[in-house]
């Protein structure tokens, strides 16, 4: 499952699941490289970066706002 790195809430990682539940996650069980927006891949209990799936996101995200404030 991909989860999405939510933000930061001191030594914590607020996780949001496919049903926008959030789970608290020690910064010690992540890898240390995460920021913000990145997307993990949730599975056996075990976190994973996914960087496929984030530079996904952000491409929508981008194609997105571009089409929300171009000149039509």
């Amino acid at each position: 499952m991909i989860v999405v790195v939510d933000r930061f809430e001191g030594k914590f990682a607020v996780i949001e699941f496919p049903d926008r539940t959030t789970k608290d996650v020690p910064l010690d069980n992540l890898p240390s490289s995460l920021k913000p927006g990145d997307c993990l891949l949730f599975d056996d209990g075990k976190y994973s970066v996914a960087p496929e799936e984030t530079e996904k996101r952000k491409a929508i995200i981008r194609d997105m706002m571009k089409s929300m404030w171009s000149d039509k």
